[in-house]
């Protein structure tokens, strides 16, 4: 049975006629699902991650696929409008009310548009009053069949969406659907692209909006999905009872699934665009999507199973090849997914290192045809069949701290996509029974059967690549891989110890309480370390080693190398090893460590299972000392570098603009720029990260997360307390990298395909630092983002958002940032521009508005209480302590909700007097 599985999944394309005699899948017995009779779909789930919370999600099978020509762009209009009004919630008080509660627009509060379906979420809604439960519920009711759409605010709206065109109308966005409307031609996906035709959007009728709204917003294509700390038979219930005003559709519209039409021979696409910045490839292979019924058997799962297994071996031989000095290309994927609702696809893509185009275009195509002749080796299998079960243990130890939103976008793939929902109980065990009788025959049967048709070819590349090929070379050069010789794939097992050869021990002399209930060991080399245990995931064990000094210790020469190294550092591997070779040493492990070095401090971060702790701890060892030297990994890396900073675009631009600015040439601010990437000098790598990462006895380990102290004792005793140390301290050195003071002004013209004006103002200066003065400044860029949405988008409809964000340092400086970034039609820059001070003056004169400021605390404290079940919470905690001696937990409640609107409002007097603001503007050229 079990071999009969393996090679029947690589038939699976052909099993349509069988599909119906398919024995399903069962569905996770901790799921409520049912139907109402009016068809509306219900997913419900018990789930207490976090605690005191749930998600309400409303998924309507429809998308913008069905929109008329008429209506081109208005699924996502709907979308919006569903924020501005409906029967119970009229105006904004949907958005109002929810915000009472903690439930902040944006964050918990949101909705997306594809093309097949349309999902509007209330994540993290608090469960202890049943009162809010029900609001929840009434307001998806609401969204089902009740949005107001009144004539008043589609008209403010369109603006509003005007301006997500403008936003969102990148080059990348410009070539994905350009490809589209190419290689699915004749199909209704090469007509549509989500945000629509301006045209429509601004002089659209508006029963247009309403007739799509009342054809395709019905019971028998949505579906309610409700996780979290919930009764599901209580929400069944109130389900049942509000949609009883909802009735079954009589004569309602066929919903269609597209078709892609297959092609019998290749289809070449090539786009370029002034504002592209990197040269991409992409080969695709296309197939008709799995029919629901096989999708939910073990067939079906069986058959995705070996797709990842394929793709991820294909990403491991991407990673190697990119490491090599004299590779074309800097990156490389592979992928096995949904292309649309009816198609799915293979795919295969690289991004080209500047000026090797035609070099990457082959050596992808080399690569996939050699997969599609040779397939895979034993031992590339063996690791990546390791990694899967090591995968699903994972997930199956910490399945019962698994987050509510993660069941939710499972349950959305089974609602709109017709995806299993198992449980990872039964999902572990057919993996542990089916996994280890996959062999080589079987994949490689399934790959040469899944790159055999329906070939696409993808380019995207700047308009001045010289090396891109016309559609005409690039199927030329496709169909002469039918005859061209190719090398088998060389590989071998990788059954080393990560370390040659075990140290010497060392030991645990003193044990103390450290900060936040702590457990702190010092160790006979002089290292400290904290420990926090905890339950927030089962199995999940979090580590972050902090030490001052940073790049401030460093002279001015070795900067631009500085501001780059670990990045190099990375690619050189560990120990005695590659990093090529550490993926597959590590291959069926989630033990990893990466280094940091920021101005003023070093840090290492890294993370593993509760079993792969000595891994961990391994890891961490190789991490001090001189790394390993690897030239052309350097060059290789070196070559990504070039390649990412080659050319510029109007956004990069305006960001390099504004780094630029802010850092004012001190060369401690420096970071990598096309211009200075032959200043990255190999043996300062060496060297810099050797003096920055020598000493272990310097730095404060971490450790969170499910572990126990006697257990994981004699690991941080082996490779921690065996490190060579110093008795060295190190201190940072004030490189006077402070925000330029003073009103300084940048406007700049720049090329671009959208005209639009980009606007960022920062108030920055010296202020004292208090928890009170922290929390009342991050208050008060909580409210201006509120009065923000309130004027700029919604009254003037003149941007899609301003992003806006408030900070007070207690590191190196005591100083405060106020950050504000919109993009804007050019047309209504000199009238929005004023509002941004306007509302800080109206702060600053008159105090915030009370019910705002309460709903910010209420958000506050809601938001706090959810991040406290997460380890990462408490070990950023910890390093807030260790690095920068600022207690950001202790009394954090009281001291939020002592934030009074006298506070805020001294906050933003004070930002207006310091006098020190930053602006910089992009404005389109003129032509």
């Amino acid at each position: 049975m079990k071999k009969f599985l393996a090679s029947l999944a690589a038939l699976v394309v052909a099993l349509g006629a069988m599909a119906q005699g398919l024995t399903p899948l069962p569905v996770d017995s901790a799921i409520l699902i049912g139907k109402l009779p009016n068809g509306l779909t219900y997913i419900l789930r018990h789930n207490e991650t976090p605690k005191g919370r749930a998600c309400f999600y409303i998924v309507q099978r429809v998308g913008a696929i069905l929109e008329e020509d008429s209506q081109n762009g208005l699924a996502h209009f709907l979308e919006h409008m569903a924020f501005n009004g409906t029967k119970n919630f009229p105006d904004k008080l949907l958005i109002d009310y929810l915000e009472t509660v903690g439930v902040k627009f944006g964050e918990n509060i949101n909705a997306y548009t594809s093309l097949d379906e349309t999902v509007y979420n209330l994540d993290n809604v608090p469960t202890d009053r049943e009162a809010v439960v029900d609001s929840a519920l009434l307001i998806l009711h609401d969204w089902s069949g009740f949005i107001s759409l009144h004539d008043a605010e589609i008209d403010k709206e369109r603006g509003v969406i005007r301006e997500e065109w403008r936003t969102r109308n990148t080059s990348s966005t410009r070539l994905f659907f350009g490809h589209r409307a190419k290689t699915m031609a004749g199909s209704q996906y090469a007509k549509r692209d989500i945000i629509g035709d301006t045209a429509v959007i601004n002089n659209f009728a508006y029963d247009e909006l309403r007739s799509y709204y009342k054809k395709w917003y019905r019971p028998d294509l949505q579906g309610i999905i409700v996780v979290g700390d919930i009764d599901p038979k209580a929400i069944e219930a109130k389900i049942a009872a509000h949609w009883t005003d909802i009735p079954k559709p009589q004569g309602a519209a066929e919903r269609i699934y597209y078709p892609v039409p297959d092609n019998a021979q290749p289809i070449a696409s090539v786009l370029t665009d002034d504002e592209e910045t990197t040269t991409r490839v992409q080969i695709q292979f296309r197939h008709d999507a799995l029919a629901d019924s096989i999708k939910k058997s073990a067939v079906g799962y069986q058959y995705y199973i070996d797709c990842d297994l394929i793709t991820n071996v294909m990403d491991q031989r991407f990673a190697d090849i990119c490491q090599r000095p004299d590779a074309p290309i800097v990156a490389a994927a592979a992928y096995y997914t949904d292309e649309t609702r009816t198609k799915e696809a293979a795919t295969f893509v690289a991004v080209a290192k500047n000026g090797k185009t035609a070099e990457a275009i082959e050596l992808l195509l080399d690569e996939v045809e050699k997969l599609r002749r040779l397939g895979l080796t034993k031992s590339e299998l063996e690791r990546a069949k390791q990694q899967m079960l090591k995968h699903f243990d994972n997930a199956y130890a910490a399945r019962n701290q698994r987050q509510s939103d993660n069941y939710v976008d499972e349950y959305i793939g089974a609602f709109a996509y017709g995806e299993p929902i198992p449980g990872i109980e039964f999902e572990r065990e057919f993996i542990q029974k089916h996994l280890p009788d996959v062999g080589t025959a079987d994949v490689n049967q399934l790959a040469a059967r899944l790159l055999g048709r329906n070939v696409v070819v993808v380019i995207s590349a700047p308009t001045n690549d010289s090396g891109v090929p016309t559609e005409a070379q690039l199927l030329r050069q496709l169909e002469s891989l039918k005859t061209k010789q190719l090398e088998p794939y060389a590989d071998e097992n990788f059954d080393r110890p990560l370390v040659a050869q075990t140290p010497e021990s060392g030991k645990v002399v003193a044990v103390d309480k450290g900060p936040l209930d702590t457990n702190e060991w010092t160790l006979s080399n002089g290292v400290r370390v904290l420990l926090l245990p905890t339950k927030h995931k089962e199995n999940e064990v979090i580590v972050r080693a902090v030490s001052r000094g940073g790049r401030s210790l460093l002279t001015e020469d070795e900067q631009i190398t500085a501001s780059a190294l670990t990045d190099f550092v990375r690619s050189y591997g560990k120990g005695d090893h590659s990093a090529s070779d550490l993926r597959k040493i590590l291959a069926g492990t989630t033990a990893s460590v990466g280094a940091t070095l920021g101005r003023y401090s070093e840090e290492l971060s890294g993370s593993s299972t509760t079993r792969d702790i000595d891994k961990l701890l391994q890891l961490l060892h190789l991490s001090f000392g001189r790394p390993r030297p690897d030239a052309d990994a350097f060059e290789a890396m070196k070559g990504m570098y070039r390649t990412s900073l080659a050319n510029t675009n109007a956004n990069k631009a305006f960001r390099d603009t504004i780094n630029a600015t802010i850092g004012n040439a001190n060369p401690y601010r420096e970071s990598v720029r096309k211009e200075t990437v032959d200043k990255i000098d190999f043996q300062q790598t060496l060297g810099i990260y050797a003096q920055r990462f020598g000493n272990a006895a310097d730095f404060t380990f971490i450790f969170v997360g499910d572990f126990d102290l006697d257990q994981i004792r004699p690991h941080i005793e082996l490779w921690l307390g065996s490190l060579p140390t110093t008795p060295d301290r190190e201190a940072f050195v004030d490189r006077h990298t402070q925000i330029p003071t003073g009103k300084i002004v940048k406007e700049f013209a720049q090329p671009m395909t959208t005209a639009k004006t980009s606007v960022y103002r920062l108030y920055s200066g010296p202020m004292q630092y208090t928890r009170a003065n922290e929390l009342a400044i991050k208050a008060l860029g909580e409210l201006l983002d509120m009065r923000y949405l309130d004027t700029i988008r919604e009254e003037e409809s003149g941007s899609y958002g301003v992003s806006c964000s408030a900070a007070l340092s207690n590191f190196v400086y005591q100083t405060f940032t106020l950050q504000l970034n919109f993009d804007t039609d050019p047309q209504m820059y000199d009238k929005l521009v004023p509002i941004l001070e306007r509302e800080i003056q109206q702060i600053a004169t008159h105090g915030p508005d009370l019910a705002d400021l309460k709903k910010v605390k209420e958000n506050y404290i809601k938001t706090r209480t959810e991040q406290l079940q997460r380890n990462s919470t408490w070990l950023t905690l910890l390093r807030n302590i260790v690095l920068e001696q600022t207690d950001r937990h202790t009394n954090f409640a009281s001291d939020v909700n002592n934030i009074t609107p006298e506070a805020v409002q001294s906050i933003a007097q004070q930002i207006l007097q310091s006098g020190n603001v930053i602006s910089v503007v992009m404005k389109p050229e003129e032509r």
